[in-house]
């Protein structure tokens, strides 16, 4: 089989099951050759990625189909998976507090604060908009 012909199949491969070491196998090229096209060829390399994410995207649809089976079936351990990383009320909270201090903060100081200040706003105002 020709290279050409290869590079094709395993692009498909990888649609379908984006692991380089399994579609190495099953089109019996070494994972070598693999990496050797993907550094020599650009145009492969981009397909690899492409295919790998369309590949993952689809094993991943798979695993939150299965999940959300589990939960209907009322297994405990999936219903805590989704609403420790799908809804906010359950994930993993990181609570501040500071003490007050009699001092006053360096130039330097201050804008370390104010940037970490401004960062932590951002960060609740997107978690807002995607509730």
């Amino acid at each position: 089989m020709k290279s050409q012909n290869v590079k094709e199949a395993v692009i498909e491969e990888l649609k379908k099951t984006p692991i380089v070491e399994s579609v190495c196998l099953r089109l019996h090229i070494s994972r070598t050759t693999f990496y050797a096209w993907k550094k020599e060829d650009e145009e492969f390399k981009i397909a690899v990625e492409k295919a790998t994410f369309e590949g993952n995207t689809r094993i991943s649809d798979v695993a939150e189909a299965t999940l959300i089976s589990l939960i209907k079936e009322k297994n405990v351990a999936s219903v805590m998976f989704w609403l420790r990383n799908k809804h906010p009320d359950y994930t993993n909270k990181l609570k501040v507090t500071a003490e007050v201090q009699n001092y006053e903060l360096t130039p330097e100081q201050r804008i370390v604060v104010e940037k970490a200040l401004k960062l932590l706003s951002e960060e609740e105002n997107n978690n807002q908009e995607i509730s």
